[in-house]
Formats: structure tokens, C-alpha cells, sequence
């Protein structure tokens, strides 16, 4: 359950945070060493956010359904809702919220939360290796030119850790912010990334 904090007075009372989910997901394999853009049996993460108010009172079923059963993201891309709320702001207009991650195996099974020890509940057997996806952070409130408000963040990466050691995790990683080599002189900038990690 990564967490998102907006300090105080960052926002108003009330406006809320969303997610906005970008590209499919990758998988890092320990035999390739390598990112993929497929998972070895069709796992995928499933993240739930906060169903829209109006959807709750005014929505059908299916509609209450659709926003109910969060986000999945796989190798094929993103269904159900491409962005959901994270949370509201508290009346001093901060954020601090934890959102639930499902990683899914092929059946669609979540894998084992550390904290859940209810061994009646079923669980998935996701591959073990690294899975990772893009995505910002956004406010969908607007002013009176009907521009928004606040400005996107920039999109960043979550990296969860399924079974990996420190030193497999790390080689995963490094993969994503090493620079490539170049074969002549000139040097080409990285860019930044975010990395967040569970496992």
C-alpha cells in the first residue's frame, strides 16, 4: 500500500488527489536481466481508489461495479478506470493517504499481504521478480477559465517487489537509472525517475 502526502495548505479543504495510470506493465526477469513488456503468466496489479461521489449516488450498478473494482494494469495495457481518486484534502488542505495494490497472478488472485493472516483467505503465486508502471498524480479542480488549477506531476514509476533479494532488486533498478552507453564522445542527460518499492 505505497502513500502519497501533500503537506499542509498544499490544497484547498475538500479537492481531491487522483491517479492517472500510464502505458502497460513490465516485468523484471531474473533470467533475462532484463526488463520485459510481458509477465510470465499473464500477472497483473490492480490498485483501488476512491469511487467518485457522484457515481455512488447517482450511478447504476454496473457503474458502481466498474469504479468499485479499481484499475488493472498488464502487459496488454490499463481496464476499468484509467484514473481514480487517491483521497480528499483535510481541512488543513493535506493529503496522506495509502492506497491498496493487488498483484495479480494469471487467475486473477491477489499474492499474500504481509499483514493478512487469515489463511482461509485464497491467495495468488504471482512469478517472483520486479513489476513496474507509470503514473502522475493530478487535481481535477478548475478555475473560472476552465483551466485546472494545479499542474499534473510529472509521471514517475512504482516498482513492487515480488520475492526478489535486496542485491536482484537493486540490479532492477539500476537498470532503470543507469545512463545508456554511447559509442562517441557527446554525453546525453538522464532523466529523473521516482522510484517506489513494496514487497
Amino acid at each position: 500500500d505505497p502513500g502519497w502526502v501533500v503537506a499542509t495548505g498544499h490544497l484547498v479543504e475538500g479537492e481531491q488527489l487522483l491517479y492517472r495510470i500510464l502505458g502497460s506493465l513490465q516485468f523484471w526477469s531474473v533470467e533475462q536481466e532484463d526488463w520485459m513488456s510481458t509477465t510470465p503468466n499473464n500477472e497483473a496489479i490492480r490498485i483501488f481508489g476512491v469511487i467518485p461521489l457522484e457515481i455512488i449516488l447517482n450511478g447504476s450498478e454496473e457503474e458502481i461495479a466498474f469504479y468499485g473494482s479499481g484499475t488493472v494494469i498488464s502487459s496488454n495495457g490499463v481496464s476499468g478506470p484509467t484514473s481514480l481518486i487517491l483521497d480528499r484534502a483535510d481541512e488543513s488542505g493535506a493529503v496522506h493517504s495509502h492506497v491498496d495494490f493487488c498483484l495479480q497472478d494469471g487467475a486473477s488472485n491477489c499474492a499474500l499481504n504481509k499483514r493478512d493472516y487469515d489463511s482461509s483467505v485464497r491467495h495468488g503465486n504471482p512469478a517472483v521478480g520486479a513489476y513496474m508502471f507509470e503514473m502522475q498524480v493530478f487535481s481535477d479542480v478548475t478555475v473560472n477559465s476552465g483551466d485546472y488549477k494545479y499542474q499534473a506531476s510529472d509521471p514517475f514509476i512504482i516498482v513492487l517487489n515480488q520475492g526478489l533479494a535486496a542485491t536482484e532488486l537493486n540490479k532492477a533498478i539500476a537498470k532503470l537509472t543507469t545512463a545508456p552507453e554511447v559509442e562517441d564522445e557527446r554525453v546525453e542527460g538522464a532523466a529523473g525517475i521516482l522510484i517506489m518499492s513494496g514487497n
